[in-house]
């Protein structure tokens, strides 16, 4: 198994953070990456909750929300890791209130990669820090459309809601 972690302080009171990761269908309002994604089980928030993500680029991957710890934390597992050259995965966002104007959010991840040898070479040097850029630009859109209500983009590119 590989990890990866990052941590950001999100310019928002915990609660206004909270909500918007728990709102766990709608990740593609902030995440820069994630063109469309929606739950797929009926189940829109906690212990259970799945949803498909599709990207910019063509691929998806199906998620679901495997521990849960309202206004605290959730863990999420790939259930369907499409075209990705990640065997299993596990990722753990958490949320802690630095002061009543902003949030220290944590982005970890443990992730085992598919093609045997090649693969865990292949994590260490090149998807690990890949994730670890990708992490930073999640929390960064997140930041930022909690800062501006607007939707983030590809890339990045605020739009209007």
């Amino acid at each position: 198994m590989h990890t990866v972690a990052t941590t950001r302080l999100v310019r928002a009171p915990r609660d206004k953070v909270w909500e918007a990761l728990d709102d766990f269908g709608n990740v593609a309002n902030f995440h820069p990456l994630v063109e469309a994604s929606a739950i797929t089980n009926g189940i829109s928030s906690g212990e259970g909750a799945e949803r498909e993500c599709h990207f910019y680029n063509g691929g998806s991957i199906a998620e679901r929300v495997i521990e849960y710890v309202p206004n605290e934390y959730y863990k999420v597992a790939i259930i369907d890791t499409g075209p990705f050259p990640v065997k299993s995965s596990v990722a753990q966002l958490k949320v802690q209130i630095h002061d009543n104007r902003s949030t220290l959010v944590s982005l970890e991840m443990k992730f085992e990669p598919k093609f045997g040898p090649i693969g865990w070479v292949m994590a260490k040097l090149l998807m690990k820090p890949q994730f670890k850029g990708l992490f930073n630009k999640l929390l960064k859109g997140l930041d930022d459309h909690l800062e501006t209500g607007q939707i983030v983009g590809k890339d990045g590119v605020l739009q209007p809601a």
